[in-house]
């Protein structure tokens, strides 16, 4: 198929007129013979997963989109090469752009015994937003100075999102999402799954409070789990980059929808390691979430 114009040539040489109410905020499209005619369809293209400019190696940004609504992580650094997160809340206002608030947020540090989420505070940054160029590229803007043009990031076979299709998310086998514990609200884990691999971002509170972020590369080692090393980064982005090792996670699945976090942490300054089991699920905000294939 090839577009042209306001024109549309199918492979077999049918030729449609799109008609003048069809406007070029139609990123993907469905088209269903209804006579001589055609429905077009608007299609959204789900965001759900990892996205990245290769020139920002260290920084990331992970992006769940359920319906209409997307909740968005930014995983960067402050002036002084501090790794910081910062989340974006945002609502479709047109066909591929959606926009909201972006906040940063303070909270019990991942060494409690337990976390309370009282004492977590967001604190609101600015506007954000999300502007969809096509499948694969989007331009994000976290009130950090201007927008970036962002890639999903691919380090395996990348499984395509879909909203609505799975009723029973117990049933996937790809662990692609936010993934939380209910009790525990101010806290997460994103799973990137690709092949046999998860990418994982954690973002939690250090021990004064402040947002931190550590990340792991989980191979699989058995049916089931996921192991790597957990690691910190200091900025800036490129090849000042520093990673340094600082402990040990396992992700256990029980199914689709339940998994173990498991890990073990010793960050610099900390007279012994944190060892800790968490239980998780996915975060859905909008029922019934996305399933990724």
């Amino acid at each position: 198929m090839s577009i042209a114009g306001r024109t549309i040539t199918c492979g077999d040489g049918t030729t449609i007129t799109l008609h003048s109410s069809v406007t070029p905020g139609c990123i993907q499209f469905s088209l269903v013979p209804q006579g001589t005619d055609y429905t077009l369809t608007c299609v959204t293209p789900n965001l759900t997963g990892l996205w990245w400019r290769a020139d920002e190696s260290g920084r990331g940004t992970w992006v769940s989109h359920q319906g209409n609504t997307i909740f968005a992580i930014d995983y960067a650094y402050d002036p002084a090469g501090v790794a910081r997160w910062r989340t974006l809340i945002a609502f479709k206002r047109a066909e591929g752009m959606y926009t909201g608030d972006v906040y940063k947020t303070s909270g019990p540090s991942f060494q409690s015994s337990t976390f309370n989420p009282t004492t977590v505070t967001p604190t609101l940054v600015g506007p954000g937003s999300i502007a969809i160029a096509d499948a694969d590229h989007v331009t994000a803007d976290f009130a950090d100075n201007g927008t970036r043009t962002l890639a999903r990031q691919q380090f395996g076979p990348l499984p395509t999102c879909i909203f609505g299709q799975v009723a029973d998310l117990t049933t996937l086998t790809n662990y692609t999402d936010l993934w939380w514990n209910p009790n525990e609200p101010g806290w997460g884990i994103n799973l990137a799954h690709q092949g046999d691999t998860i990418f994982a971002a954690w973002y939690t509170y250090s021990s004064d409070g402040t947002p931190m972020w550590l990340v792991t590369t989980a191979v699989k080692t058995e049916p089931g789990t996921y192991a790597g090393d957990l690691y910190s980064t200091v900025g800036p982005l490129g090849p000042a980059l520093q990673a340094r090792p600082v402990g040990a996670a396992t992700f256990t699945v029980a199914n689709g929808n339940s998994a173990t976090f498991a890990y073990s942490v010793a960050l610099p300054g900390m007279s012994a390691p944190v060892t800790q089991t968490k239980p998780i699920t996915r975060q859905i905000f909008t029922t019934p979430g996305v399933a990724c294939q």
